[in-house]
């Protein structure tokens, strides 16, 4: 029998009432037609979007998960991760093709099984699914290990017994490089054991690194988890010492005695004796702070959170700015945003101060907005906004909405007792609303001034009088009552108006308010202390009335006035009573919810709904004592000779004893004074004007460097020795290769020229080569260290004919400028050499020139600006005016869009700060020699999402030159190059993270030029730049 079957445009899916037959699907499901069943999926999956319940069908899409075509496989199983807890029964009947589906090909389908196994809640077939996470956790692919680090949260929400199971393989997925790993995998530890901070110690400044590649949730997971770490292990950077005594300094001629003291004295108190940051917290702080610019809100306010709880308070005001952003976005955001704000400017009033307009309302913002933009905007009033904050209150109080003109009407009053200077001004405004047509308008004005009169800034009487003329107007309760304690406080004040005016409410009195009730029997019982007289009768008329009045409250307190003012038998209270009933009252206090709500971190849930919600966890307080900052230092393992590892520091340096150096018996020293010498020998030793000294090898090459000036060391690795290209034209000698001779080691030397003579350095002269370094030496001139070239290495085209590749040049780019650099200024070129400190590390050629007039001394890089992937060069003691000099620094860049920041120090002066120094696309990878064949299966493995591909048109001329500029745009290693066949492939490995880099090229048409360009890559973000510049290379 053939099934009709009826295909839809992608939007007549959701539009169309046909599309919805569940018959018709669980027809096209149970076809052997694989478009029929295609088809069914599609209708399923736009009904779950519609909200629809579609669990009926579950039974007839499970039966399909044995489908090998990719399309519908993926589409059954988000159905299947969507139904799988509402029928767990079901889909565990086929737990084995999701085993099975665990390694397939397509990485998509690896990790929509996993999905699929830990969404079904049901508890015995928990150890099959911390099998199959295990398994994916070591996956090639980094969306399968992202979706094991998702799975992790569902086990342990299943069942928490497997708690340590889970943190065995959290540290496996922590251990991961690639940015989306690492966002899940912080997820997933913060659900498991958020408070195993261990776990964090030796990942902290990878995580700080690769903080900006992360996907944007994976940002906020890292966020929240640094900002508990680092109030659990930094100190709190706006601690207090305890003050130092003053220390004159000498007087300067022409300066006053009085004034002679230190320049810290002048700083204000708050900022005193504020320790330095830890290394680590500086570090985090830098990482997170070019995040404020991020288009997702949440981001943004993470960062907003770890500021405030992390940073000194002076560093803190420049998320102000970023809120202010967010604070115009959708109106969920926006209120979300303003109760965050509304907490730090409760604590925090100067940090949003010069963004006072940015809270101003709008007329289409909604009444909780209001409220919370009402309440910032009183916290961040000063003697310097104030006046443009009120007048834009009194533009709020013309509005239709009576609920906004009273909360504007609280919050002029909340300005006027937080600021003494404008109180006079606001009683005279809010005196001018009495006779407002608006009731909302006058009543509240009442209020506030009744309250503003307690503060007793301003004289009372002519306010009493006022008051007392507008009551009959008033019909609000709260604004009567009010009304009435202002008289009976001041009555004594209006000795002729306080009595006419009770006998008036006294006539009235069954038909008032019980509110106004209770003020108008306080009211009677001041006036009988104060003018008994004249309002005795009437006083004992109201206290019958209270006698039988329906409210309790109105009925016990007439029994407690009349049992002690008003009778005989406590003289003793009737004799006090005027100190009872006119005591001094405590100047009143606004509500301020802000603070209220500030009890709960800034961006949680609690925090938004003002209540504890389940699993809440606030933030924990700074310690009380600094934690030990070695457990971040990274353990670098032993090499292949044995060698003993080391740990890295912040900076990116050796921390160590005489342990981690190498120690031959035929090995070389450097030790620096004011002067020295090297002696050339299987064993001897260079001394320089610097203090340090160079150990080295004749027989492997290897050595070490060891500085007196610190505890820091670098450690060179073994048989890496520097070549010459990376030394510099006047930096000390670095370890030989293998069976190289003392004369061959400055065989770079010969160039160098002091003063106009040049000399030539031989065996003979080893012995004296200070003389370029001495202080009292001629100026160098401008002739650096010869940078020998050597022809790229080739390789073998299908016919075995070998490819010769020219050697490749970058162009030198300004990196300091004499302006700002003291009359230093500096270019940066990229060099296409092995680094000796490492694979992942550039090596970058710097140009120094003395532009200034006298000579610059002591040049170096500067370690507090500098960052840790930078390992720079011996200190150059002196340069002359108009002199040059070459020196070579090791980069290692975390990603494509970190650069670098370094800073020059010379002649005891500085940092001057460079251009940030970014990363050159062509010096991210290192050549990966593979096999074609290796190729090919590196090639399969890499696809789907790790596949990108190009089309462009390739000049007839440069069908011979694509080896040569793919090499110049990229540093990889020619796998093949044949031109008959227009087949090109090459393989390089990112620096970094070693992930393969595979290119290949094929031209389809040798005449047209029509080409084609795949690249596969685990790093999707290098290899979709990368493709972009080959194409615009290959393509000019």
């Amino acid at each position: 029998m053939s099934l009709k079957v009826t295909l839809y445009k992608r939007t007549d899916y959701f539009s169309s009432p046909e599309a919805d037959n569940s018959d018709e699907i669980n027809k096209l499901l149970d076809s052997k037609e694989r478009s029929h069943k295609l088809e069914g999926m599609k209708k399923l999956i736009a009904m779950i979007c519609k909200g629809q319940d579609v669990s009926k069908s579950f039974p007839a899409v499970v039966k399909n998960v044995i489908v090998k075509d990719t399309e519908v496989k993926k589409l059954v199983y988000i159905y299947l991760v969507h139904y799988a807890e509402v029928e767990p029964d079901s889909a565990l009947l086929s737990i084995n093709n999701f085993q099975k589906d665990l390694n397939d090909q397509n990485q998509l389908i690896r990790a929509q099984a996993l999905r699929v196994m830990s969404s079904i809640r049901v508890k015995v077939i928990t150890q099959i699914i911390l099998l199959a996470i295990q398994k994916c956790v070591n996956d090639s692919s980094a969306y399968v290990r992202k979706a094991a680090a998702h799975a992790i949260c569902k086990v342990f929400s299943l069942d928490p017994d497997t708690r340590d199971s889970l943190i065995e393989i959290l540290q496996t997925l922590l251990n991961d490089r690639m940015p989306m790993v690492l966002g899940s995998a912080v997820s997933a530890f913060s659900e498991v054991c958020p408070e195993r901070f261990d776990l964090i110690h030796p990942h902290f400044r990878k995580l700080c690194k690769m903080l900006a590649d992360t996907d944007e949730w994976g940002q906020v997971a890292i966020l929240n988890m640094m900002t508990r770490y680092g109030r659990d292990q930094f100190m709190d950077p706006d601690r207090k010492k305890e003050k130092k005594p003053k220390t004159p300094k000498p007087p300067k001629q022409g300066s006053d005695s009085d004034s002679d003291w230190s320049d810290e004295d002048d700083e204000d108190d708050d900022f005193f004796g504020i320790p330095q940051l830890d290394p680590d917290h500086r570090m985090l702080l830098n990482a997170v702070s070019p995040l404020l610019q991020s288009r997702n809100p949440s981001v943004v306010l993470a960062v907003t959170t770890l500021y405030f709880y992390l940073a000194p308070r002076m560093e803190a005001v420049k998320v102000a700015k970023s809120l202010s952003r967010l604070a115009r976005s959708d109106r969920e955001t926006s209120f979300v945003v303003l109760s965050t704000v509304a907490s730090m400017a409760a604590t925090r009033p100067k940090m949003f101060a010069p963004f006072v307009t940015d809270y101003f309302v709008d007329s289409v913002d909604p009444s909780y907005s209001r409220q919370l933009k009402l309440e910032i905007l009183t916290y961040v009033a000063n003697e310097s906004n104030i006046n443009k904050i009120l007048r834009e209150f009194n533009s709020y109080i013309h509005s239709d909405d009576k609920a906004f003109v009273a909360s504007t009407i609280k919050a002029i009053t909340r300005c006027a007792i937080n600021i003494e200077e404008v109180t006079e001004t606001c009683i005279h405004g809010l005196m001018a609303h009495l006779t407002h047509p608006n009731e909302t308008v006058v009543a509240e004005s009442v209020i506030a001034l009744k309250k503003l009169l307690q503060l007793g800034s301003v004289e009372h009487t002519h306010i009493v009088g006022q008051l007392a003329k507008i009551l009959d107007r008033l019909e609000d309760p709260s604004a009567r009552a009010s009304v009435t304690w202002v008289i009976g406080e001041y009555c004594e004040k209006v000795p002729l108006l306080a009595p006419d005016v009770f006998r008036v409410l006294a006539k009235g009195f069954v038909d008032e308010h019980d509110q106004v009730k209770l003020q108008i029997l306080t009211l009677g019982a001041k006036l009988y202390l104060s003018n008994p007289e004249q309002t005795h009768l009437i006083f004992q008329y109201v206290l019958n009335l209270c006698k039988y009045d329906r409210n309790y409250d109105i009925r016990d307190r007439a029994r407690l006035i009349r049992g002690t003012i008003y009778t005989d038998t406590l003289p003793a209270m009737r004799a006090h009573g005027k100190r009872l009933m006119f005591a001094t009252k405590q100047p009143p206090e606004m509500e301020r919810p802000s603070e209220e709500r500030a009890r709960f971190a800034l961006g949680s849930l609690s925090h938004v709904v003002n209540h504890v919600v389940s699993g809440y966890d606030p933030i924990p307080d700074f310690p009380e004592e600094r934690p030990d900052p070695s457990v971040r230092d990274t353990f670098v393992g032993p090499g292949a000779d044995g060698a003993a590892g080391h740990a890295s520091s912040p900076y990116g340096m050796a921390v160590g004893g005489e342990d981690a150096f190498y120690s031959d018996d035929e090995s070389g020293s450097w030790t620096g004074s004011e002067s020295g010498s090297w002696s050339g020998s299987e064993s001897g030793s260079w001394t320089g004007s610097q203090s340090g000294s160079w150990s080295g090898s004749d027989d492997d090459g290897s050595g070490s460097w060891s500085s007196s000036e610190g505890e820091e060391e670098d450690q060179v690795p073994q048989a890496a020795a520097p070549t010459q290209s990376e030394s510099s034209a006047i930096s000390a000698p670095v370890p030989a290769p293998a069976a190289t001779t003392s004369a061959d080691l400055l065989g770079g030397l010969e160039s160098l020229s002091i003063g106009e003579t040049p000399v030539a350095v031989t065996a003979a002269t080893v012995t004296a080569p200070v003389a370029a370094f001495a202080p009292s030496a001629a100026p160098l001139t401008a002739e650096p260290m010869p940078f020998i070239e050597d022809p790229l290495p080739g390789s073998a085209d299908a016919a075995g004919a070998s490819v010769v590749l020219a050697p490749v040049e970058h162009e030198s780019q300004p990196l300091l400028s004499e302006v700002v650099g003291g009359g230093l200024s500096a270019e940066y070129k990229f060099v296409r050499r092995p680094s000796s400190y490492g694979e992942d590390k550039c090596t970058v050629k710097l140009t120094l020139v003395n532009h200034s007039a006298n000579p610059l001394t002591n040049i170096d890089l500067d370690d507090s600006v500098s960052l840790s992937e930078v390992v720079g060069f011996p200190v150059i003691p002196q340069l002359q005016p108009g002199a040059r000099t070459t020196v070579t620094v090791a980069l290692s860049f975390e990603s494509l869009s970190s650069p670098i920041q370094m800073a020059f120090t010379h002649s005891d002066a500085g940092p001057f700060k460079c251009h940030p120094l970014p990363p050159l696309l062509a010096e991210a990878l290192n050549p990966f020699p593979v096999s074609a064949e290796k190729f090919e299966q590196l090639q399969a493995q890499l696809g789907g999402m790790n596949e990108e591909t190009k089309s462009f048109s390739l000049p007839q001329a440069k069908l011979w030159e694509v080896a040569q500029v793919v090499v110049q745009n990229a540093n990889v290693h020619v796998v093949s190059s044949d031109v008959d066949a227009g087949r090109f492939r090459f393989a390089g490995r990112t620096k970094l993270a070693e992930h393969p880099v595979l290119i290949s090229i094929q031209v389809a048409d040798l005449n047209s030029g029509a080409a084609s360009l795949r690249l596969n890559s685990e790093d999707t973000i290098l290899i979709a730049r990368l493709g972009a510049a080959l194409v615009r290379a290959l393509s000019e």
